[in-house]
């Protein structure tokens, strides 16, 4: 009877253990991996992708292990001091007609999701009061010739509901010929502003 009171006690305290290491466990994880795509204000590049391409301008193309199936592209910019500061995410070509139909309903899909979680955001759907095309079927020509813009923006201005130190996300339609165009999404933290002035960029 002893014998087995004292297996009860190592059994319940190396229950009491596990309980402890899974707690201390998923508070770490939810401590790494928190922000867009699992990545957090300040972040070496080392840590985002020990392969990451140097593209230039402090910023380099990465692979992510938290993405979305919408998007095939990702980079990251740095400041000249290696903390992460903006990230940017590119989705696959979409195939759509020349009234930009598909390309819309992508961007729709993604800016009511993205409204739901963060407020409605400024949205602007505005075509240049100077523009020839003014036609429907001219839509993606208008976004080709610069004169029609589609994009969403939350951040403090439109009173966004934002955490994890993003200051700003841009939702963006963006054309590539007449009958395709991409999506791209793009995060700003707060060490944005001192990141732009440390490379001196207005």
């Amino acid at each position: 009877m002893k014998h087995k009171t004292q297996n009860s006690s190592v059994i319940l305290c190396g229950a009491r253990k596990s309980a402890v290491t899974m707690a201390l466990l998923i508070s770490s994880i939810s401590t790494v991996y928190s922000g867009p795509f699992d990545l957090k204000m300040g972040m070496k590049i080392e840590e985002i992708d020990r392969n990451a391409k140097d593209i230039g301008n402090n910023t380099y193309k990465v692979k992510l292990s938290s993405s979305h199936k919408t998007f095939d592209t990702y980079t990251v910019s740095m400041c000249p001091s290696g903390e992460l500061y903006m990230i940017r995410a590119v989705s696959g070509d979409i195939t759509t007609n020349s009234d930009g139909t598909e390309l819309r309903s992508t961007f729709s899909g993604f800016k009511n999701k993205y409204k739901k979680a963060y407020g409605s955001g400024e949205h602007i759907n505005h075509l240049s009061t100077s523009s020839p095309w003014t036609e429907k079927e001219d839509w993606m020509v208008g976004l080709i010739e610069d004169d029609r813009t589609l994009r969403t923006t939350w951040d403090r201005a439109s009173e966004a509901t934002l955490s994890d130190n993003v200051t700003e996300i841009s939702l963006e339609a963006l054309p590539i010929g007449i009958n395709n165009g991409y999506i791209l999404l793009s995060y700003k933290f707060s060490n944005y502003e001192n990141c732009k002035t440390e490379q001196g960029i207005q």
